[in-house]
């Protein structure tokens, strides 16, 4: 089975220096604070996105970076017309069926001020209709579904200890 290269960025605890370092090293990534909250946007290799975030989040809490949540790529039509390097109105239309409705565009991951999608699923759309877009995976709803499970079920294990086993 091939392996992908997948975009994924996680929300992380505040990081030592030793820890940021440790991290730096190990993958191809970019960590920034804003706001007070710490991310970290990393590429990882896996059959899928999934089995990608999995060894990522290992990887990550072997090195001190205990991952909070997987943060979701959500875009505007403004920022997909601007990675695409097309119109905003254009991206309407995208939307609306009125071009390229010979496959259909995502519907929208959250339903406000006129719709955000998922990158992941963007993208996906815009290669099978043939258009260039960025080399790597992301995530898109099931896979952002079952990485939180994986996060929350580590938190929970983590909070509990070994009462979790004796549930």
């Amino acid at each position: 089975m091939p392996r992908n290269s997948y975009e994924l960025s996680f929300e992380l605890p505040t990081l030592s220096e030793e820890a940021e370092d440790l991290v730096a090293d190990q993958f191809d990534s970019v960590i920034a604070v804003h706001t007070g909250v710490t991310t970290i946007t990393l590429t990882a290799d896996g059959d899928d996105c999934v089995s990608a975030a999995i060894a990522a989040i290992n990887t990550l809490r072997n090195l001190g970076a205990e991952p909070i949540r997987l943060v979701d790529d959500v875009v505007s039509r403004s920022e997909i017309a601007r990675r695409m390097g097309v119109t905003p109105q254009s991206v309407g239309q995208w939307i609306r069926g009125e071009r390229h409705s010979e496959s259909a565009f995502p519907t929208p991951y959250i339903l406000t001020d006129g719709g955000l999608w998922l990158w992941g699923e963007v993208s996906t759309a815009l290669a099978i209709r043939g258009e260039e877009v960025e080399e790597f995976g992301y995530p898109d709803r099931r896979d952002i579904q079952v990485i939180g499970g994986v996060l929350a079920t580590n938190a929970i294990a983590a909070e509990a200890g070994p009462q979790l086993l004796r549930a």
